[in-house]
């Protein structure tokens, strides 16, 4: 009976668990081609402080799709001018993570390349705790903070908790 209460002890506390914080990247983040150009995207699943997490089904897709075309192997080819994203997305545990890079077609304006650096990176919380966030904008991770009149803070699934328009996040449920 013991031994039954131990184990019983351990499938509950093991269910407690939260996910991994698991984050994809998308390689390059950021491309400027013409009509007719390829590009081969590369995707990475790591979590933080970890090494990279074997995917063997990536998905890919693009947004909006009149840009061109991104097969299943992420070489995307140029057929239209504007601005837009590549995802790529993987489930790992059950679980759905996506990534996104930038891509420009010819004729259109490259965005600035400015990087917004938030901090901290990830947090572990309790329901009910609060964490203040902070964000930088910089054209490198060196470079000068440029300065920024407001920030859009958001939370996403927003079913996790709330951010004040200072950057402050209270947690009202468990995920992540």
């Amino acid at each position: 009976m013991r031994n039954l209460a131990i184990l019983t002890t351990l499938a509950v506390f093991a269910l407690c668990l939260p996910a991994l914080a698991i984050f994809v990247t998308v390689h390059p983040h950021f491309a400027h081609v013409e009509v007719g150009e390829e590009v081969q995207f590369t995707a990475t699943a790591h979590e933080p402080g970890q090494g990279p997490i074997p995917v063997d089904n990536w998905t890919w897709s693009l947004d909006p799709d009149s840009l061109g075309t991104v097969s299943d192997s992420g070489l995307f080819v140029a057929t239209a001018e504007g601005g837009g994203e590549v995802t790529a997305s993987c489930v790992i545990g059950g679980v759905a993570y996506s990534g996104d890079a930038h891509i420009v077609v010819a004729g259109a304006q490259p965005p600035p390349e400015i990087t917004v650096f938030v901090y901290p990176h990830w947090a572990t919380m309790h329901v009910g705790d609060e964490r203040q966030f902070h964000a930088i904008a910089r054209q490198g991770p060196w470079s000068p903070p440029i300065p920024v009149d407001e920030w859009t803070w958001s939370v996403d699934p927003d079913s996790l908790g709330t951010i004040s328009d200072s950057g402050l996040f209270v947690a009202a449920a468990e995920g992540e």
